[in-house]
């Protein structure tokens, strides 16, 4: 396990009110062979129209490793043991948005969790399914037109740890459309988007980004998950995997109170 993780900016009083978290998992399957990612095209339900990596709800009485594994076969036909996942970050996200419909407010009560892991090696074929339409991408091709806001800033990241990341592809994605807002600054920005190399000594990081609302292409409906505004990125050198829960909801919660997210390992 790790070490605690203590706040230490200084947070302002009196503090927002915290929020429940639901934990999700995100994989990206890559083929070293052909430096190539697979994303699945969403054919229906939360997401649709959008490209991503395979995942879902963490499910009671799963690991994360173990939901991962299970939703990476239900949704592209391959299989990941969980010894094969390798987990690289943390995504918090949380919604803002006004709203007073009873919906909304019950989708701004948690903060989405989303654990991300890679895969480079697996069994069987990848195949479509009911709900997911799986495409091979270099990175200097990804669809971000048709991607969530905050993934055309991270998955480039992660992309960098395995792959050679072309300085054009970061470019792309600071041009990109948003579906919604612009994406503005981000604090500090993800550095292996402009690597042109891998990135070995990078290997976890957490990103939290707050919505405020805005279009979603794909639909042309108002949608409380865009409209990026608040962005918070940090690396860590110690596997955000061995993480308590208690920790996790500590540094999103200084996040939500104004401080910067930074935590520092302290002696126990």
């Amino acid at each position: 396990m790790s070490a605690p993780i203590a706040l230490t900016a200084s947070l302002p009083r009196p503090a927002v009110k915290a929020k429940a978290h639901k934990l999700y998992n995100l994989i990206l399957p890559i083929s070293l062979s052909t430096g190539l990612v697979l994303l699945g095209y969403k054919k229906r339900g939360f997401g649709i129209g959008k490209y991503n990596g395979f995942g879902g709800k963490v499910e009671a009485g799963e690991t994360l490793a173990g939901s991962a594994a299970r939703e990476l076969h239900e949704e592209s036909g391959i299989v990941c043991s969980e010894e094969q996942l390798a987990h690289h970050a943390v995504l918090l996200l949380e919604t803002v948005a006004e709203g007073k419909e009873a919906e909304m407010e019950m989708v701004k009560e948690k903060v989405l969790e989303i654990h991300v892991f890679v895969c480079t090696q697996w069994e069987g074929e990848v195949e479509e399914t009911d709900e997911m339409r799986p495409q091979w991408f270099a990175p200097e091709d990804l669809p971000l037109d048709d991607m969530w806001e905050e993934t055309r800033i991270w998955m480039l990241t992660a992309l960098g740890m395995y792959l050679s990341v072309p300085a054009s592809a970061a470019a792309a994605t600071a041009n990109s459309s948003s579906c919604g807002a612009g994406p503005g600054a981000f604090n500090p920005p993800p550095p292996t988007t402009t690597m042109t190399t891998t990135h070995p000594d990078r290997k976890w990081f957490i990103h939290y980004v707050d919505f405020h609302g805005g279009v979603n292409a794909q639909t042309g409906e108002w949608d409380p998950w865009h409209g990026m505004g608040k962005s918070v990125w940090k690396w860590f050198d110690t596997p955000l995997v061995d993480w308590s829960r208690e920790e996790v909801v500590a540094w999103v919660e200084g996040v939500r109170n104004g401080g910067e997210g930074k935590a520092e390992q302290v002696e126990a």
